[in-house]
């Protein structure tokens, strides 16, 4: 078939796809403050996932590779991926999932009470709550610690930090920790680090990992079974990006 006739046959065929994919912008919880956008003036974007995207993904997964990141730098605009605030990624990939099937998102819940499992929908816009940083959260900041007593000024994690938060995140602690007490060197900042009571550790943990900001993946959930309400985690799965 000459070249002409196939685009004519092919344009046919297609003529009812939407001629323009769906792009989205995204709210982020740090609210772009700390990032170094292409264009300033513009949000963070994603597009729909298309289907090479989709086998690509499969194909990472399969070699182990990190596909999360993969993804991103393929449907995420406006930014490098690396400059991205861990805090930020998730509400990006729920951004995405959204432009590519609908803000609506079926999951299983086993209910805490009774371990009865039900079917139940999610409107990722409506249901999930974003909890965005203070608009006079700095960068890196200044901490105190309970029983350490000292000031302690930290910093975000980015997408480059991911594999020191990942199995034993202890011996990289001092990455984040710009200074302790005026105390700049990193050879004292992690002695100190491996000397704080439990207590200090685990507010530490939290405050560098900004757990009580961003998108938090779970609601509030009545089972049918039983009558009871929780507060449940929605988890995400391979199933995530596949429409189900």
């Amino acid at each position: 078939m000459p070249d002409i006739e196939r685009e004519k046959e092919l344009e046919r065929i297609l003529e009812n796809l939407p001629t323009e994919e769906l792009s989205l912008a995204v709210s982020v919880p740090t609210r772009n403050r700390f990032y170094e956008l292409e264009d300033p003036e513009s949000p963070i974007t994603v597009r729909a996932m298309r289907f090479e995207d989709e086998r690509a993904l499969a194909d990472h997964r399969r070699k182990g590779a990190d596909a999360v990141n993969f993804l991103l730098e393929r449907c995420v605009s406006n930014i490098s991926i690396s400059q991205l605030f861990s805090v930020d990624k998730l509400a990006i990939l729920f951004k995405i999932r959204e432009a590519t099937y609908g803000p609506r998102y079926r999951i299983n819940l086993a209910c805490p009470s009774c371990k009865e499992t039900t079917s139940v929908d999610i409107d990722i816009n409506k249901d999930l709550v974003l909890n965005a940083l203070p608009e006079d959260f700095s960068d890196p900041r200044t901490i105190t610690l309970p029983n350490l007593g000292k000031s302690m000024k930290i910093r975000i994690p980015k997408t480059t930090d991911e594999k020191y938060l990942t199995g034993d995140v202890y011996p990289n602690l001092w990455r984040f920790v710009r200074e302790i007490d005026g105390c700049v060197h990193k050879e004292i900042i992690n002695e100190v680090l491996t000397r704080l009571p439990v207590e200090d550790m685990h507010i530490l943990l939290k405050e560098i990992s900004l757990t009580k900001y961003g998108l938090q993946p779970c609601m509030s959930y009545e089972c049918p079974s039983c009558g009871k309400e929780k507060e449940v985690d929605i988890p995400i799965t391979e199933d995530f990006f596949l429409g189900t």
